[in-house]
Parts: structure tokens; C-alpha cells; sequence
């Protein structure tokens, strides 16, 4: 079966012949549309997803219903950040960013395989401590890097992983995953527009310049990329080629 297997999921392409003969029967494709939950905080998931084509924000939340995005997967990864680790249960919000297909995985396959499986377990903890670097990336930014420039960051980042240069995002979920008000994102929006960075539309950000992104964005972008790239070989530039 695993040599008719195909999909442009990137860590999947870094397991082993024998890893995927245990994977692949249990791998079921699916669709995800933006703004789907695919799993809420505090809650145990009974299945991982590797996205294809589709993107997913890992987003924390508190009690009083505040929320940031502290982490995006897409093509390179998987969103089971914490079923890897051997947690019971999450403490962050998985949400679909952009719809697009991806391969949902049952938790208890994922368990068994990595407990029976080092070298399998090797390639996941390596994606683990990639998004781990990711996730600090986006602290930083959030503590000492202008909203413009947090903005950049994040529009990089969703081009890496989702086709084309049109992103589907309004306002008040920009808002979100930036962790600022909706009048400091049109601010931050009309900022960047008027470098000739990006176009608006209504319910859409086309981005047009992207080396000028880049800059903006600093040192605030580039280093979870790195370190995918050194770790894996997985090389988030081929989406955009």
C-alpha cells in the first residue's frame, strides 16, 4: 500500500517505508473548512490531522475568553503537538485557517506506533521542538515587535503554507491571531498597504512584495524556518515556487 502512497504533507515524507506500512491503513483523507474546530482546549482528541492543502492556527485562550494565536501547521506538519508529547489532553484551540484537505490520524495509532516505533518518534519530536521554536518566536513578537511588523510576520507565514499570494481573513479574526484590538489590525493593515506591501479587498489581503514583508518583519520571521530546514530538510519556500 505505501508504495501507491502519495501526499505533500512534509513530515510524513520524512517516516520511514516501514513507519508508513503501520500509518497508511489507518489514514483517512479529509475536508476542513475554515473556521472549523477541530479541537477546543482542555479536551482530549481522538484524532491528529497532517495537513495537505489546508492551514491550522494553534490558538490559546483564557478563562475569560481571550485569545491569541501562538502557532500555525500547515503542509510541514501536523497540529498533534501534544498527543506527541503523551499529554491527555490540550491547552490549545485548533482551528482551520484555510480550508483544504488534510489526513486525520486516530490517537490511539499514533500512540502505539510511537511507543513501538524510536525512529518514528525521532522524526515527530524533531517537528515537535520546530514548533516549540515557533511558538517562542511568537512570544517575542508579541512582547517587543510592533503590530505592523507582527502582522508581516504572520502574512509570511500563511504564504508559506497555503497556495497563492490571496489570504481569505477578516478584521476580527486577524484581530485574534494577532492579540490586538480590530482598530489596532486596520491600522497595522492600512500601515502595510500604504508601503506597497500588500491590496485589500473586502474579506481578502493579497500580498504584492514580499521581500518588503521581510523586512518588516525583521528577525521576527525566519528562525522556526530554519530550524525546520536543518532538523527535517523541509523547505516551506517549495509552497511558494
Amino acid at each position: 500500500m505505501t508504495e501507491t502512497f502519495s501526499t505533500p504533507n512534509q513530515l510524513l515524507k520524512c517516516c520511514s517505508p516501514a513507519d508508513l506500512s503501520v500509518l497508511v491503513p489507518h489514514l483517512r483523507p479529509v475536508a476542513l473548512t475554515s473556521g472549523q474546530v477541530l479541537i477546543r482546549r482542555n479536551e482530549a482528541g481522538a484524532s491528529i490531522y497532517f495537513p495537505e492543502t489546508c492551514v491550522i492556527s494553534m490558538i490559546s485562550s483564557t478563562a475569560a475568553g481571550r485569545q491569541a494565536e501562538v502557532g500555525l501547521v500547515g503542509y510541514e506538519g501536523t497540529n498533534g503537538i501534544g498527543e506527541i508529547l503523551g499529554g491527555p489532553q490540550t491547552q490549545l484551540e485548533c482551528l482551520v485557517q484555510v480550508t483544504g484537505n488534510a489526513l486525520q490520524l486516530p490517537t490511539r495509532v499514533l500512540e502505539s506506533t510511537l511507543a513501538s516505533n524510536p525512529d518514528f518518534k525521532a522524526v515527530l519530536l524533531r517537528f515537535v521542538n520546530s514548533f516549540v521554536i515557533q511558538v517562542s518566536s511568537s512570544a517575542l513578537a508579541f512582547a517587543t515587535f510592533p503590530v505592523a511588523a507582527r502582522l508581516a510576520r504572520w502574512l509570511l507565514m500563511m504564504q508559506d503554507r497555503a497556495c497563492g499570494n490571496e489570504l481569505i481573513i477578516t478584521h476580527e479574526t486577524l484581530a485574534t491571531m494577532l492579540g490586538v484590538r480590530r482598530a489596532g489590525v486596520t491600522l497595522a493593515l492600512q500601515d502595510v498597504e500604504r508601503r506597497g506591501l500588500i491590496a485589500k479587498r473586502r474579506g481578502a489581503i493579497i500580498l504584492i512584495d514580499r521581500s518588503g514583508l521581510e523586512a518588516l518583519a525583521a528577525d521576527s520571521y525566519g528562525v522556526p524556518e530554519a530550524e525546520l530546514l536543518r532538523t527535517l530538510n523541509i523547505d516551506l519556500r517549495q509552497r511558494r515556487t
